[in-house]
């Protein structure tokens, strides 16, 4: 790898750092151009940062290659909410028409967060791989569990070589949802709205669109981009406020469980979990029978007569399960378990069915103690990603 920006600094960033980084980004924007700029301030956001990592490549003319950034408050985000990550390419808003490339996945507040962004050199399956296997390293190799792509092939042929394990989705509103909310600028914005709703032949379309592109640099879409995660990383706050300091109106009369729901969730999950248990009332009594430590509750739903529903409880281990298969889907319980909770008088939600990526306090400091050995590198940044965390909320809330 012809550059790495990245590591740790115990010496924090000096005004001396600040002009000599400015002065390296006016030279390198006016003498080494565009491309070099770009990478010049992502070296000084880096320093900046002691937690963010870049990384590119050179081509053999010198050029830029491919190129990969990830912020610190980034590169924690993906530790808690990682297991799921949508991948696309699809943007080509830079007058070079590199193909832009952003991870992003949703955060417990179920809004948008982004992992990191990067430039490929060409939409190949050597590229793709460049970018994925760089983001794993960045990630303190994190695996996700779930890939979600838009129909490239070779894109497609990259997940399945890198990350082999992992279930790979089509996603169809992708396209759709980002090219409009990847981009400050409302001239922008405003030009792809017309684009998305017109009746436009396609060589129409592609001329309107190299006129557009041809007014984006590359340092500029960093920049735009940078703006875009202040935006993501502001809503997050809001509603992390509004998730703490809000005060839930109890709605059922299941106040133990429904008071612990609204202690452990996030304000917009707690919404729905309040709806599950409100849906009790719709759930009717079948059967009860015991197999061994466990209770093998038969229920049906209003309006629905013979279409049973098993949910199992175990007694002995306080795990609960129900076959329709509502909790693999949402990550929180059905209204059925909260039936079968009714029935046995259990007062809070089993800590099993309770995803730790819906939890309001899913970054707090308390969560992380001093690791050793190979998880060394991920507890510094998850502990730093915390603290600086907290950090922020303070601030915020000052």
């Amino acid at each position: 790898m012809a550059g790495i920006a990245g590591g740790y600094s115990s010496l924090g960033f000096t005004k001396k750092d600040a002009y000599n980084y400015m002065d390296r980004s006016k030279r390198a924007k006016v003498v080494d151009g565009d491309m070099n700029a770009a990478i010049v301030y992502l070296e000084g956001k880096a320093a900046a940062d002691p937690m963010s990592m870049a990384r590119y490549n050179l081509t053999d003319e010198g050029m830029l290659g491919n190129m990969l950034w990830a912020d610190g408050p980034s590169r924690v985000d993906f530790q808690h909410f990682g297991d799921v990550v949508a991948f696309d390419s699809t943007y080509k808003k830079n007058k070079y028409n590199r193909p832009l490339v952003i991870f992003l996945g949703s955060n417990n507040h179920k809004q948008t967060t982004i992992f990191g962004f990067g430039l490929v050199l060409d939409e190949t399956i050597s590229s793709y791989k460049w970018m994925l296997e760089n983001l794993l390293e960045v990630m303190c190799g994190k695996l996700p569990s779930v890939v979600v792509t838009d129909g490239d092939e070779s894109m497609i042929a990259a997940v399945r070589e890198v990350l082999p394990r992992a279930t790979h989705r089509l996603c169809a509103w992708h396209l759709q949802k980002n090219v409009t909310s990847n981009s400050n600028e409302q001239m922008f914005r405003d030009v792809f709205a017309k684009w998305l709703y017109a009746d436009m032949e396609v060589e129409e379309f592609e001329c309107e669109w190299a006129q557009v592109a041809e007014q984006h640099t590359i340092l500029e879409l960093v920049q735009n981009l940078e703006l875009l995660v202040r935006e993501y990383r502001n809503n997050e706050l809001v509603a992390q406020f509004s998730s703490i300091y809000g005060i839930p109106v109890m709605m059922t009369r299941l106040d133990p469980i429904e008071q612990f729901a609204a202690s452990v969730y996030t304000k917009v999950i707690f919404t729905q979990v309040k709806k599950e248990i409100e849906s009790i009332s719709i759930v009717n009594f079948v059967s009860k029978r015991r197999v061994s430590t466990t209770m093998v509750y038969t229920v049906e739903e209003y309006g629905f007569p013979g279409q049973n529903v098993v949910a199992l409880y175990d007694r002995k281990r306080g795990r609960l399960v129900c076959r329709c298969g509502f909790w693999e889907k949402e990550g929180f319980p059905c209204r059925h378990m909260f039936f079968v909770m009714k029935h046995e008088h259990i007062k809070r939600i089993p800590e099993s069915l309770i995803l730790s990526r819906w939890r309001k306090d899913v970054k707090t400091v308390n969560e992380y103690i001093e690791k050793t050995g190979l998880e060394d590198e991920r507890g510094f940044l998850l502990r730093h990603g915390a603290l600086h965390a907290a950090s922020q909320w303070m601030l915020f809330v000052g």
